[in-house]
C-alpha cells in the first residue's frame, strides 16, 4: 500500500519516533510471515511492520495476506495498547475494523497466543480433567438442585457436562460488590451467572437478549464488555458464541476484560483452569478459597 496516506502516516510516525513517542519494534528474528508478504531487509523491518499496521487499518482481505500482517505487528500492536490504559475494546475494534469480520476472531487468537503461548488448547483438556470435582461441589452445596434441576448428569454427553460444570461456577462463590462509573452496587448470583455465560435456545433468543444487554449498558453508560452465550435445544446440542461489542464469533475467542459483576468467575477460570497470572490479577480471597475447595474435593476422590 503506497501513496500519499501512506507518505503522510511515515512523516507523522518519523515525528513520533523523535520525540521517543515510537519505540522500536520486536527483532526481526520474530517475524513470521506468509509468503506473500516480504520484507526487502532487517533494516526496513520497523518501517515494514508499521506499513503492515497501516495496511490493516484499512484492509481486509485477501484473507491470507491479513493473518500473516496481523501475526506479524503483535509484537507491535499488544504493547502498545497495554500500555494506553484508557483505550477501550471499542476503540480498538474502530481501529481495527477487520476485527468485525465473521473470521475476526482468528486475529484475537493469534493475539492470544503471543501473550500466552500454548494455552491455547488448555482450556478444553482442563475443563474436562475438572468438571467432576466441580460438579461434586455443585451436587455437595445444592446448586445442581436449586439452579438446574432440569439437568440429568447421568444422560448428559462430554461437552455438555464440561458446559453445566462452568454454569455452576458463579453458584459456587459468594457475589462481589461492582464499582461502575463511581457507584456501588451488588449484583445477584443470577446477574453474575447471565454476565458469565448465558444459555438461550434458539439464535433468535439470543439476538434479543443480546439488544436488551446493549440498550442496558447504554443507558447505564457503560462500556459494554464481552459476553460467552451458548445456544441450542438442549445441553447435548449446543453451539458457543462470544459477543464483543457488535461483533459475534464462534466460542474459540480470547477475552481481555471481563464484565464487572463476574470478573471473579472469570479469574477462577483463568487461575484454575489455564494456570494463567498477569499483571493484572488482583488478590482474591474468593478465588482463593473456591480453588482450595475444588483441590481438597479432588484429594478426596483419591
Amino acid at each position: 500500500m503506497r501513496g500519499k496516506l501512506v507518505d503522510r502516516y511515515h512523516n507523522q510516525r518519523k515525528k513520533l519516533k523523535k520525540s521517543g513517542v515510537l519505540t522500536t519494534a520486536c527483532p526481526s528474528s520474530s517475524l513470521e510471515v506468509h509468503e506473500t508478504v516480504e520484507i526487502a531487509s532487517s533494516q526496513d523491518y520497523e518501517d515494514d511492520v508499521e506499513d503492515f499496521c497501516c495496511w490493516l487499518r484499512y484492509n481486509t482481505e485477501p484473507w491470507p495476506e491479513v493473518l500473516a500482517k496481523w501475526k506479524a505487528t503483535t509484537c507491535v500492536r499488544i504493547p502498545r495498547y497495554n500500555q494506553n490504559t484508557t483505550t477501550t475494546i471499542q476503540e480498538y475494534f474502530q481501529e481495527y475494523k477487520i476485527l468485525e469480520k465473521s473470521l475476526g476472531y482468528q486475529l484475537l487468537e493469534i493475539d492470544f497466543n503471543y501473550l500466552y503461548p500454548k494455552k491455547s488448547e488448555i482450556f478444553f483438556a482442563e475443563i474436562h480433567k475438572k468438571k467432576h470435582i466441580i460438579l461434586r461441589l455443585a451436587q455437595y452445596r445444592g446448586v445442581l438442585t436449586q439452579h438446574f434441576p432440569d439437568q440429568n448428569i447421568n444422560i448428559l454427553n462430554e461437552d455438555a457436562t464440561a458446559v453445566l460444570s462452568l454454569l455452576t461456577l458463579p453458584y459456587l462463590m459468594p457475589v462481589v460488590i461492582v464499582t461502575t462509573n463511581k457507584k456501588k452496587w451488588k449484583p445477584s448470583k443470577v446477574e453474575v451467572a447471565n454476565s458469565f455465560i448465558t444459555y438461550v435456545k434458539t439464535s433468535e433468543e439470543m439476538q434479543l437478549m443480546l439488544e436488551r444487554r446493549h440498550r442496558k449498558y447504554a443507558e447505564t453508560k457503560q462500556l459494554c464488555q464481552p459476553l460467552i452465550t451458548i445456544v441450542g435445544p438442549d445441553f447435548n446440542n449446543l453451539k458457543g458464541y462470544i459477543s464483543i461489542d457488535n461483533c459475534t464469533y464462534p466460542f474459540e475467542s480470547a477475552l481481555k476484560k471481563y464484565p464487572p459483576e463476574c470478573s471473579h468467575v472469570w479469574q477462577l477460570i483463568q487461575i484454575y483452569i489455564y494456570d494463567l497470572k498477569t499483571e493484572w490479577d488482583k488478590k482474591s480471597s474468593i478465588v482463593s478459597a473456591l480453588i482450595s475447595d475444588l483441590c481438597n474435593e479432588s484429594e478426596s476422590e483419591k
